[in-house]
């Protein structure tokens, strides 16, 4: 298709994949809607490019359907929907049920409610082209998630299965199954704006120490990546090591660094696996894996997203070797970690997403702010959904009484508008608060 002229829509296009796509559209000369959760996000990159931000959860099909409709007043009959979100988890069959229900929600059902959307209008003229993006895991699998390669390999199946029913109605699909990608899933964990290792000088215990090793198992969360290796068990059955947080935490990643290829004990078959009181463990990761000490190779990236909470991480291996390794670093979200001390602080009952079961976003917490915030202090509430005119009027009045409560100077109204009622165009001051606008960009100098 050339995109010159053409009306598109590109979910999760506020970073990553989607943001690439976008640009490319509008380099290309079409008109692009931008959809994404993230409502800053979103507006930045629709700035960018001149196109349309629209804040959607893909996960809601009334929203995609909202989607769809704003984007055809604004430009007029979609030509292109590319439908892109979709997000990543780690674990096997033992993944809860809520967790594999979101996933599959995002993964699969978005492009399930995006088609549903636009085909009709599209069959009616004769054309329309529907992309979506899978992943390579869709062709074969993802080691270490078994969610992610299932709901990839239905995306894959629902793409084919438009492709030959639709084909003589003049529709056109694509699905894109792209290897790793750098982006905002898959980023690098050492950018300390974005991510604090948590491990860091935490106590550790190890199966057994041989007697000539005068390391102990707290090395492997010293930071120091200069050594060979930084701890060595016995061949034990089985050789493992764990690492106490302090606390239960939202984990972004668990990176672990090999020791260097000189020897043959080096880790293969190696465990990952989380716990909250050291008794009872979730596993993460479990297979051969060849991965080496930073400074050789990629070592083993084990991304979790901030869905998976736990206060022990502990490595083990399944093969009779002894477990040599350089370093082990835990990765939390700087916002998650700030959020929890704040909370700790003030004494708020405030849960993050996922902390516990069957949470959902809507009745979560979350820390933001503009690019670059760090080490700065709580200066503004910002709402993300506004509910119908009774639940909507509620959620205000607590949200100014938890702003006046901590001397807050913002309160940015609700990104997503569903009362019809409760909105502004431009900001205003009113009883010693600055009232934004839900478009507005978050100020700087704080939190929200």
């Amino acid at each position: 298709m050339k995109l010159n002229g053409k009306n598109t829509v590109v979910t999760g296009a506020a970073s990553g994949i989607g943001h690439g796509i976008a640009r490319r559209f509008a380099g290309e000369g079409a008109r692009v809607v931008c959809a994404d959760l993230d409502a800053e996000g979103v507006a930045k990159v629709a700035r960018e490019i001149g196109g349309l931000a629209v804040v959607t959860d893909v996960a809601n099909e009334a929203e995609v359907q909202e989607l769809v409709a704003s984007a055809e007043r604004e430009y007029g009959d979609i030509d292109l929907f590319f439908s892109n979100a979709g997000i990543g988890t780690s674990g096997g069959v033992e993944v809860k049920n809520e967790a594999w229900q979101r996933i599959w929600d995002i993964n699969l059902m978005s492009h399930v409610f995006a088609a549903r959307a636009v085909l009709p209008k599209m069959i009616e003229r004769g054309s329309g082209y529907i992309c979506s993006t899978a992943s390579a895991a869709g062709l074969l699998t993802q080691i270490g998630s078994a969610p992610y390669a299932v709901t990839k390999h239905a995306a894959v199946a629902l793409a084919e299965w438009i492709a030959i029913t639709h084909g003589d109605d003049g529709i056109r699909v694509s699905v894109l199954c792209p290897q790793a990608v750098r982006s905002k899933m898959t980023a690098p964990f050492d950018n300390p704006d974005l991510y604090v290792n948590v491990a860091l000088g935490k106590p550790a215990t190890q199966s057994s120490r041989p007697a000539w090793c005068p390391l102990g198992p707290d090395g492997l969360v010293n930071g120091d990546f200069s050594q060979e290796y930084n701890a060595h068990t016995d061949v034990d059955q089985p050789a493992w090591w764990q690492v106490d947080l302090g606390q239960r935490l939202p984990l972004s990643a668990i990176v672990v660094h090999n020791r260097r290829e000189v020897a043959r004990e080096a880790a293969r078959s190696l465990r990952v696996e989380v716990s909250d009181d050291g008794a009872a463990w979730t596993l993460i990761h479990a297979g051969l894996t060849h991965f080496r000490a930073r400074g050789q190779a990629i070592p083993l990236q084990l991304p979790l997203a901030g869905l998976v909470w736990a206060r022990f991480v502990k490595l083990s291996l399944d093969e009779p070797q002894p477990l040599v390794l350089t370093q082990v670093e835990v990765f939390v979200e700087r916002p998650a970690l700030e959020l929890i001390r704040l909370r700790e602080e003030h004494d708020l009952d405030i849960p993050l997403l996922a902390e516990t079961p069957g949470a959902v976003e809507q009745m979560s917490y979350a820390l933001v702010g503009a690019p670059g915030t760090r080490d700065r202090p709580l200066i503004g509430v910002s709402l993300v959904l506004n509910a119908a005119l009774g639940n909507g009027l509620m959620q205000h009045t607590m949200a100014i009484a938890v702003a006046r409560r901590l001397g807050l100077r913002y309160f940015k109204l609700a990104t997503r508008e569903s009362s019809g009622v409760i909105a502004r165009t431009e900001p205003v001051d009113l009883g010693g608060l600055t009232f934004l606008p839900g478009t507005h960009p978050l100020p700087e100098g704080g939190w929200f």
